[in-house]
């Protein structure tokens, strides 16, 4: 079992458990060796695996040096792959930017392969002094989230900063994020714990830094994908707290809870929650009293999922709750955990002896329960010892060393060793013979890390061989004298079956029969390969076929054979399971014999291996996928680049004469605006599981927000109200659609709203049919004399969308399909691209009628 608590290496630290995330301040090379020589000697000592990803004044060949000089064997590690150098530019980067969330992703696959090759754990270091302002937020995230992974794994992580490159906020910000800060004061190596963290730094925030700082808060507050809220703690009479008050949350919060902003803000948590987890509640007071940071995960059934949550007190009497989605990463644990239970599973009852190497030179070597039986050792304990003391090998007479043995040969040549007939002489005097094969383990990096060998004890089988040897003598003599006839017609049948086999073999194709009425089987060479079973096995039953098959194809198959018994020849694709575990895809057509009854006697049939194949069709659909996703992800990156230049040269001009440029900033606000609405179509379709239509429902949900957002219409008391069907469209049609009700909704906002007006503005989307449409269609018949030619057709169109508001209405003046408003102006060109028509009531307030195909069906 594997010991939580770990030796640091350095003094000033001492013992600590697995989970331990903290960092180091230091200003020379001097200084950052002094503190991660000791770190890593300790960690290669304990056999964890040691990364270091390094940067600055040091390079690989340095390091090494030193390292070999305070480190014996180190070149020994280094060869095994127990210790790494990994360049911070190498590092989960592209093209000279880091990616966080690759790197997140990279620490977990990490320590979970380091446990899988025979590691107690992963020991890593990060030399972090290249750090670029503008990656400064996405930095900080990366360190808590880091934090999180570390506590939750076999992981000790210590981050290492120049000071050179930290400002006093900077240092802050780091120390927040880690357990504990290692820095140099008068010479000496100073821990500081959580609540010693501010005595690192000697000076006081500059105010220039608080607006910065500010203004990176107020931005990662708005657009950062984990959700935040601040809240009043509110306290009973004795000065405990009972609830908690809404002050402020970001967008990912309300949509977290599935909750508008504005009906959470001034509201309590039980009062919208009655049902929170009395685990979270719990947490939340726990700090609200002690004012500690909590961290803990739960599945929330508000949210329907598993939630990372994380709980601070900015200010006594406040707290700040940061919220994550991790029902993924919950999931896939879960499946790792039980794939672990099986493989245990499968080591346990497996019927031969299994031992594992977990070094190289054999030093350490465990077994399964059949290797613990037949070398009287106990789970768990080192059998090395007495392979080498009390055990003696030997093969085709000659005796082995321990370097010779199946496990180290396999280890020290990386090669495997298959079916290799050893002679065991066991401390009692007693001899066996053991069938032993072998394979080497690699480490994360390709470089071998043990061996696996499995054991079978042939003794019985090697003395039956024998007697029956001394039986075949005996009959050779009289069997030779019948040869001689036979031989030319064996040849030319052996002839035959070699090129029959062959062929097979080439085309991965192998032929059985089975006799239903005696049960007997026959299979070919290249079935029984195809299947992963042993020649010397004898011909399986059907039931024993069917246990190969896998359990979710198993009816189908069965299906098939019964409609097959009534005459009908099949062919059908199914997948099998080998006994490995390992899962192919096969393609089967048999077909019955039945007797002059017009009874089944016997079914044959081809069995081929298709799972190749399979495969590459496979991979060319996700390919494909892939391909058309990431056009749509980059598409809408750009527009997203496009709507920030000219959200900046907005700006810009907002800071000139503002009764100079009004028009101008309000031109480039609805061109942001236009911008933005093609972005989101391109972000659905990044995100959604169709590569080619849109779900515009969910996009015109999403559109509205974020126009109610940008325009903040203030004091109006403005609502929405969407009626929505859920309609897929094509990008040809969609991408029209959402600029024209981008400037429709816009106008309502703009102009049907005058002297704070309380108003409402409604969408309406649905599908229909002719006969729908005749009835909709009159109600429009008198609104066409000012606006131009009636749409005609409406019959043939099969869908609706409706704009409108209770506001004041377009002036009856107002030709809007001959209107000097570019935005109109928009709105007609787009509806004649779509080939749709639309229609202009105003008798209360305004609204637009489109009538509209999807171009791409």
């Amino acid at each position: 079992m594997r010991s939580n608590i770990r030796v640091s290496g350095v003094e000033i630290i001492g013992n600590i458990p697995w989970g331990t995330h903290f960092c180091q301040f230091y200003q020379t090379k001097e200084d950052l060796l002094d503190i991660l020589v000791p770190y890593f000697k300790a960690g290669l000592e304990n056999n964890e695996l040691c990364i270091w990803i390094t940067s600055g004044s040091l390079n690989d060949e340095e390091i090494k040096e030193v390292f070999r000089k305070a480190i014996p064997y180190f070149d020994v590690y280094l060869e095994n792959g127990q210790f790494e150098l990994i360049p911070y530019v190498d590092w989960c980067s592209k093209e000279g930017v880091f990616n966080f969330e690759k790197a997140i992703d990279s620490w977990v696959v990490k320590v979970s392969r380091s446990l899988a090759v025979g590691f107690e754990g992963l020991r890593a270091a990060e030399n972090f002094c290249l750090l670029e302002r503008e990656s400064w937020n996405d930095f900080v995230d990366y360190e808590r989230r880091l934090d999180s992974i570390t506590g939750r794994y076999s992981i000790i992580t210590l981050c290492a900063y120049s000071l050179e490159m930290c400002s006093t906020i900077d240092i802050m910000d780091i120390a927040t994020n880690h357990q504990f800060v290692l820095a140099r004061k008068k010479g000496k190596w100073e821990k500081k714990d959580s609540s010693e963290r501010k005595d690192i730094t000697e000076y006081k925030r500059a105010e220039q830094e608080l607006q910065e700082s500010e203004k990176r808060y107020r931005m990662l507050f708005t657009h950062m994908t984990d959700g935040f809220s601040l809240v009043k703690v509110l306290y009973t009479d004795n000065g405990k707290p009972y609830d908690y008050r809404y002050l402020e949350v970001n967008p990912a919060f309300g949509r977290y809870l599935g909750v508008e902003k504005k009906r959470m803000l001034g509201r309590t948590m039980l009062e919208l929650f009655p049902n929170v987890s009395p685990t979270a509640l719990e947490k939340y007071h726990e700090t609200a009293v002690s004012r500690q940071p909590v961290h803990f995960e739960i599945f929330s059934y508000v949210a329907d999922k598993y939630l990372d949550i994380y709980v601070f007190s900015p200010e006594k009497g406040k707290l700040a709750l940061i919220l994550r989605d991790i029902t993924e990463r919950k999931q896939l644990e879960e499946k790792t955990r039980q794939r672990a239970e099986e493989m245990e599973t499968i080591m346990e009852v497996a019927p031969v002896a299994i031992l594992i190497g977990h070094d190289p030179q054999g030093y350490n070597i465990t077994g399964n329960r059949m290797a613990n039986e037949l070398y009287n050792t106990k789970a768990g304990e080192n059998i090395s010892a007495k392979l080498t003391q009390s055990v003696r090998f030997f093969y085709k007479g000659s005796e082995l060393t321990a370097s010779e043995l199946p496990l180290q040969q396999a280890a020290l040549k990386n090669t495997d060793v298959r079916n290799m007939e050893i002679d065991v002489l066991l401390p009692d005097g007693k001899w066996r013979t053991i069938l032993a094969s072998a394979s080497p383990l690699h480490d994360l990096n390709g470089r071998v890390r043990g061996s696996v060998g499995s054991f079978i004890n042939i003794t019985e089988r090697k003395e039956a061989e024998t007697k029956l040897k001394e039986t075949l003598d005996n009959l050779e003599k009289l069997v030779r004298e019948r040869t001689a006839e036979l031989e030319k017609a064996y040849n030319s049948l052996k002839e035959s079956e070699k090129r029959l086999a062959e062929a097979q073999k080439m085309a991965h194709v192998g032929h059985w029969e089975w006799n239903i009425v005696t049960e007997e089987s026959y299979w070919s060479d290249e079935l029984y390969r195809i299947f992963g079973r042993n020649l010397q096995e004898s011909y399986p039953t059907y039931q024993e076929f069917l246990s190969y098959v896998h359990p979710q194809d198993q009816d189908y198959v069965r299906n098939a054979a019964e409609k097959a018994m009534n005459g009908k020849p099949y062919s059908i694709d199914y997948r099998i399971v080998l006994a490995n575990g390992e899962e192919r895809t096969v393609h089967m057509e048999s077909q019955v014999i039945f007797d002059l009854q017009n009874i089944p006697v016997r079914v044959k049939g081809i069995v081929q291996d298709i799972t190749e194949r399979k495969k590459a069709e496979e991979a060319l659909q996700k390919i494909e996928k892939i391909r058309i996703k990431e056009i749509h992800h980059r598409i809408k990156n750009n527009l997203q680049v496009i709507s920030s230049l000219l959200d900046l040269q907005a700006e810009t001009f907002s800071k000139l004469d503002v009764c100079k440029t009004p028009d101008v900033v309000e031109a480039f606000m609805e061109s942001q605006s236009r911008v933005i609405s093609m972005a989101l179509i391109h972000e659905e379709l990044y995100k959604g599981d169709k590569i080619d239509t849109l779900d515009f429902a969910a996009y015109l949900r999403k559109l509205t927000e974020n126009l109610f957002s940008s325009y903040n219409p203030g004091n109006k008391e403005i609502s929405f109200k969407l009626d929505l069907e859920q309609v897929y469209l094509g990008m040809d049609t969609a991408i029209p659609l959402g600029i024209i009700v981008n400037e429709l909704v816009s106008n309502s906002f703009k102009h049907a709203f005058p002297y704070q007006r309380e108003g409402e503005i409604q969408i309406n989307l649905c599908k229909t049919e002719a006969s729908s449409l005749k009835n909709n269609t009159s109600a429009f018949k008198n609104n066409t004399s000012s606006q131009g030619k009636e749409c005609s057709g409406k019959n043939d169109f099969h869908y609706i969308l409706e704009v409108s508001d209770n506001g004041k209405g377009i002036p009856e003046g107002i030709n809007f399909k001959n209107s000097s408003s570019l935005g109109l102006q928009l709105v007609n060109i787009l509806v004649e691209q779509i080939d749709g028509c639309i229609e202009l009531e105003r008798d209360q307030g305004t609204k637009f009628t489109i009538w509209f195909n999807d171009i791409e069906t």
